[in-house]
């Protein structure tokens, strides 16, 4: 939803001296750090996954696929929300 006129003043006079940021480019890096931070935690979760099912520590290789889709589905959902809000 963009901005109305007094928001986006409002964000002007409040931002001045200590960045020149506009709204758009904070959005952008905020939507760029949680799209980080949730392609990392995927990463740790095969990881650890795959880890757990070679070492025989209560997951199976069966259950990865399992593990893998619902990684899968947060990641999905979340960089929609993130790309599309």
């Amino acid at each position: 939803m963009p901005m109305s006129n007094e928001q986006n003043t409002a964000f002007e006079t409040a931002n001045v001296g200590s960045s020149s940021f506009s709204p758009d480019e904070l959005q952008m890096l905020i939507s760029g750090l949680v799209a980080t931070v949730i392609i990392i935690w995927y990463a740790w979760l095969l990881v650890s996954a795959y880890k757990s099912a070679g070492a025989g520590k209560g997951i199976t290789f069966a259950k990865m696929g399992s593990i893998v889709m619902r990684g899968m589905f947060v990641l999905v959902v979340t960089l929609a929300l993130v790309t599309f809000m």
